[in-house]
């Protein structure tokens, strides 16, 4: 048996109290081609999910767990109708309490903090600053919020190449003012757009990134750090790097080459 996540958002409509509430005595057909998109998500649905494996109910935009379910059936192809069966709804449990997330809030402001006081790069360091914002609202500290993401809107104030940026932190200066809480910042920044390959239609570079919450998801970089991060000779002492990658003292070695050496000898030194 096997556990695994069934995740919807309610903001499109239904919820799993539909589920729950529902008078039905029989299996409950659950979910089709229309509601999940991602091809590995299909997948697992299709060659792993087994009758009685359970599933957790969670709401992604509220963050919580409202219940467990078990499969009724097993997991089904695209193409023949639901691609799941619950269990009848008496059946299964739905938690008087959901479980929420409760983020550790004063390691989250440390860690972000220690990323700005270290940032060089004013991009860079918006960004952070963008995070510490937030964090500190989550805290209940509206004002030092403000205060922060202004200071983060300053840092780039200017700067053509950020200007996409400078919109989504003065879209979550305006949300703080209004006793809002913005999306985290790398939620802001996603493409529009679905991305099926590095580059979108319109030519912009995408990079597949693992994030702390364990989503994967294409990404692009703010256009300056673009410009260091995949230029054709890496900059060694560009913020992103520096201090990682030495640069080379033989002759026609290639500074990043030789500098990911140094890094394998230290490795080796410690093991």
């Amino acid at each position: 048996m096997n556990t695994w996540v069934f995740k919807i958002n309610t903001k499109r409509g239904w919820e799993f109290d539909q589920y729950f509430r529902s008078p039905a005595r029989g299996s409950y057909e659950l979910g089709d081609e229309g509601w999940i998109r991602s091809a590995s998500s299909l997948r697992y649905i299709r060659e792993e999910v087994k009758r009685g494996d359970l599933f957790l109910c969670y709401e992604v935009d509220r963050k919580r767990i409202v219940g467990i379910a078990r499969a009724a059936s097993d997991g089904r192809d695209t193409g023949m109708g639901s691609l799941l069966a619950f269990c009848p709804p008496r059946d299964a449990v739905r938690l008087t309490n959901p479980l929420t997330r409760h983020p550790d809030l004063d390691l989250a402001q440390t860690l972000a903090q220690r990323a700005v006081d270290l940032a060089e790069d004013g991009v860079l360091k918006s960004i952070y600053l963008d995070t510490l914002a937030r964090v500190q609202f989550m805290k209940g500290n509206k004002e030092e919020a403000i205060a922060l993401e202004q200071k983060a809107l300053d840092l780039i104030a200017g700067n053509d190449k950020s200007k996409d940026l400078g919109q989504k932190i003065q879209r979550a200066l305006d949300d703080f003012k209004q006793g809002e809480l913005p999306k985290p910042i790398w939620e802001r920044l996603k493409p529009a757009a679905k991305q099926t390959a590095g580059k979108n239609s319109s030519g912009d570079r995408r990079e597949v990134m693992l994030w702390g919450d364990g989503h994967v998801e294409f990404y692009q970089f703010p256009p300056d750090v673009q410009d260091e991060m995949f230029s054709s000779d890496p900059n060694p002492n560009y913020v992103f790097w520096e201090g990682q990658f030495p640069a080379s003292t033989a002759p026609g070695e290639h500074q990043f080459d030789g500098g990911l050496r140094a890094l394998n000898a230290r490795f080796d030194q410690l093991l």
